[in-house]
């Protein structure tokens, strides 16, 4: 139980600082006439929150991260009404692609071997 509180503190942390931005700040005519401290300032409490609520199903803060970043590029693609078939696939596959490369590794080893001759084994055979 303690576990599941521990991991819900960041999730209530960045909703807070999320709502704070989305309800307190001036938000742009639109996604291009936006400045630089607009964007940052909900982007980056929007991909921590999104991380941390995936990071509660999925058990894996690098998988999350990445997921998160999909869904924010994404996101962003649909702003700019330039979302199609072409730009949601690519972004899929590159997303598919991040997560494939820092998958856990369930296995020990480094090989699918596990006895593995070690030096000494070898000069006793002989």
């Amino acid at each position: 139980m303690s576990k599941i509180l521990l991991k819900l503190i960041p999730v209530i942390f960045f909703a807070v600082i999320f709502s704070y931005v989305l309800f307190n700040l001036d938000y742009p005519q639109s996604l291009t006439s936006a400045t630089a401290f607009q964007l940052i300032s909900f982007l980056i409490p929007l991909y921590l929150l999104i991380t941390f609520i995936l990071n509660l199903f999925l058990n894996f803060l690098p998988l999350a991260g990445i997921s998160s970043l999909g869904l924010i590029i994404l996101l962003t693609l649909k702003a700019l009404d330039s979302l199609n078939l072409v730009t949601g696939g690519l972004t899929a596959v590159s997303v598919g692609l991040f997560i494939s490369y820092f998958k856990k590794n369930k296995r020990g080893s480094l090989t699918n071997y596990s006895k593995i001759p070690t030096l000494t084994k070898l000069k006793k055979g002989k």
